[in-house]
């Protein structure tokens, strides 16, 4: 794992671009007025350090725009977290819990011991991954997994054989199957909810069908010259579709110098719903996306139509879970009743890789640790 090299985040507001942690904290402090930011960081740092679980649950039962609008929070810092909310979640305020809201928030701050400090930059970015993307990891594990991992295949149904389960899949267009002492799911819940409807308790598929599901795009664009190389990430405030603009190549180009004469670039444009009822980015066509990029981001990137050389789009139906109110509530819940189906990925903690990784290693653990009824 390497440290994504800083300026890591910069934001685009107003006509203007603020590159680095230290010009972002002075632009928000500008729009919001100091007294504003210093309450909105106590907020913070109450909720993470020391909040007794009870004040977790009143987080958990109320959206994150309440909570904000509640505790008298600017426009502007809203604004700027909305857009971060709808980029990392593909959700609005007013589909989020208060809860999860905040670490996402309070990860800008982390090592924060004034207010003073936010104002200065900082060479380090405390985010890690690896040279090539996360996509890495995922390469390694099936690397390790070897001949374990049956390849194009895809289950359509678990059943119950005795004490056991039959795993029914199909693999290059013929129908097979599996015995199994036990299953983890680590599919998006409206997926397992279908594959697993006869195995699972009627309280298991009422918990699963109250998660929603976001829409995301994602658009990789080609170039021989850089369409955006100042920052890893750009979030674009005030934008309408478009929230994101990364430099795909980064963090490979720190770390690899020999790539600096390279003249072949990548951008990644993230295109978010408006909220999680906003299904309208799965009808667009490939005209209409290159379309919306180029307009939302001609005054960001001058040029831009004679820039890109090349593009690749990804349509997730089911990108985001929505971690809405009452959330982790019903999440303890699903956790405690495991037996034999063993639920996993990013629904289960946070929508995040990290979390996905983290629910998959507790549902093994907690496979092990169970015995199978003789």
């Amino acid at each position: 794992m390497v440290e994504i090299p800083m300026p890591m985040d910069a934001s685009y507001f107003d006509g203007k671009m603020h590159i680095g942690d230290d010009k972002i904290a002075r632009l928000t402090a500008e729009k919001a007025g100091k007294q504003n930011f210093q309450h909105f960081l106590l907020m913070l740092k109450q909720a993470i350090n020391g909040a007794p679980k009870e004040d977790w649950k009143k987080l958990d039962n109320i959206t994150a725009k309440q909570w904000l609008n509640d505790n008298g929070i600017s426009p502007f810092i809203q604004r700027r977290y909305n857009v971060m909310s709808r980029g990392l979640f593909g959700a609005n305020f007013s589909d989020i819990s208060a809860l999860s809201l905040i670490p996402e928030a309070a990860f800008d701050y982390v090592g924060v011991t004034s207010y003073d400090d936010i104002f200065q930059p900082s060479n380090n970015s405390d985010s890690w991954t690896t040279v090539q993307g996360i996509a890495s990891i995922t390469d390694a594990i099936a690397l390790e997994l070897g001949d374990h991992i049956k390849y194009n295949s895809a289950v359509i149904e678990i059943t119950r054989l005795g004490s056991k389960y039959k795993v029914i899949f199909n693999s290059n267009g013929k129908k097979s199957f599996i015995i199994a002492n036990k299953v983890i799911l680590a599919t998006p819940s409206p997926v397992s909810e279908w594959i697993a409807k006869q195995v699972l308790t009627t309280r298991q598929k009422q918990l699963l069908s109250q998660i929603e599901y976001a829409q995301y795009i994602t658009v990789a664009l080609f170039s021989n010259t850089p369409i955006f190389n100042k920052a890893f990430d750009l979030a674009i405030l005030d934008g309408d579709v478009v929230t994101d603009l990364y430099d795909a190549t980064w963090v490979e180009r720190h770390y690899k110098p020999t790539l600096k004469n390279v003249k072949e670039y990548i951008a990644s444009a993230y295109l978010a719903p408006k909220g999680v009822s906003d299904k309208s980015l799965m009808t667009y066509s490939d005209d209409q996306i290159m379309s919306i990029i180029k307009t939302e981001l001609s005054t960001i990137v001058p040029g831009i139509d004679t820039k890109i050389t090349g593009f690749d789009i990804k349509r997730f139906m089911h990108a985001y879970p929505v971690m809405s109110p009452g959330s982790y509530g019903r999440l303890e819940e699903l956790k405690n009743s495991f037996k034999g189906i063993y639920l996993a990925g990013d629904y289960m903690e946070y929508p995040t890789f990290e979390a996905a990784i983290s629910s998959g290693a507790d549902a093994a653990k907690k496979a092990m640790k169970h015995t199978v009824p003789k």
